[in-house]
């Protein structure tokens, strides 16, 4: 496992080049530290890491752009605008199925995901059913020999995992409470 500083002037490049090659890297994702790996490719390798049943999807990290991509579903702006960093939205794909999507708020998130060039899988840095792991050291003790890179980027403490909202019907439906507050208007 490779380990780099927030401050190591190399990090992007490095984190780009092992998602590329499909390794995993534990890095700060906007509000969590998260587990994050290349779309398809590692969805089976972090779930096992996670000792995360099988089946059980996780969040993609998009660029905003790429939306049309996955839905027609037309999100309102004022969702879109509060959402960066701190919300998850479900919406239906274009297979029929649901897929969670999550714009970064962090730039250099956003800089990874265009450099990688593809979605990335997102989820919190835990076993299942386990408490979120906020510190580095935690981490490289929980996972050390699991992973490829891990971004150090210190502590996160008093963050909640994003927002997850269901956009597939109307009125929207919030899953799972966090860090991004939906105006009553659009919520059952």
């Amino acid at each position: 496992m490779i380990i780099l500083s927030a401050e190591d002037v190399i990090q992007k490049p490095a984190i780009i080049k092992t998602l590329k090659e499909n390794g995993i890297v534990i890095m700060p994702c906007d509000t969590v530290y998260g587990f994050v790996g290349t779309v398809p490719d590692t969805g089976k390798r972090i779930a096992s890491i996670k000792g995360r049943k099988e089946g059980k999807k996780f969040l993609q990290l998009i660029l905003p752009s790429w939306l049309c991509r996955f839905t027609d579903i037309k999100i309102e702006e004022e969702l879109l605008d509060i959402s960066p960093g701190c919300v998850t939205f479900i919406v239906k794909n274009r297979h029929g199925d649901t897929t969670a999507v999550r714009f970064p708020k962090d730039p250099f998130l956003a800089d990874i995901i265009a450099g990688v060039g593809k979605p990335l899988y997102s989820t919190s840095v835990n076993r299942s059913g386990k408490d979120i792991l906020s510190r580095p050291v935690e981490m490289i003790k929980e996972f050390g020999n699991e992973i490829d890179l891990l971004l150090d980027a210190g502590e996160i403490t008093g963050k909640k995992p994003s927002t997850i909202l269901d956009v597939t019907t109307k009125p929207y439906r919030i899953i799972r409470p966090g860090a991004g507050d939906i105006p009553s208007k659009y919520l059952i």
